[in-house]
């Protein structure tokens, strides 16, 4: 086993998800995910996406380019103050958070992908 797949299988323990999980995140085919792994492909776009997928650097050579954040319906977020409460909202597309005083609440699950500052990736 090679350590990017035993560094894989780690992280996807602590993450609770499966290969099949990774492969769907990563938007490529399982035995793609596999062969990268085991070392049998080197394309640096299936590793890429493999890294971004588990948001962590498992080849040194391929550092995390972005991170997507889910956010999951129900979950509220309380913010200092109702102003900063109405400009948080504000960041979300429509429909998709309601506010009631301090407190944003999301109604439905979206997700979010954010560019990592290529400074601190490498």
């Amino acid at each position: 086993m090679t350590e990017a797949k035993r560094q894989a299988k780690i992280l996807l323990l602590q993450q609770n998800k499966t290969f099949a999980d990774l492969a769907k995140d990563a938007d490529l085919a399982l035995a793609t995910v596999h062969n990268v792994l085991a070392g049998h492909k080197s394309s640096k776009k299936s590793k890429r996406a493999i890294t971004n997928a588990l948001g962590a650097q498992i080849w040194p050579d391929v550092p995390v380019s972005e991170r997507t954040i889910i956010f999951d319906h129900n979950v509220e977020a309380e913010s200092p103050s109702v102003e900063m409460a109405i400009e948080f909202a504000k960041q979300f597309p429509k429909g998709s958070v309601k506010r009631t005083g301090r407190v944003v609440s999301f109604i439905k699950s979206f997700s979010v992908t954010r560019a990592e500052d290529s400074d601190k990736a490498s």
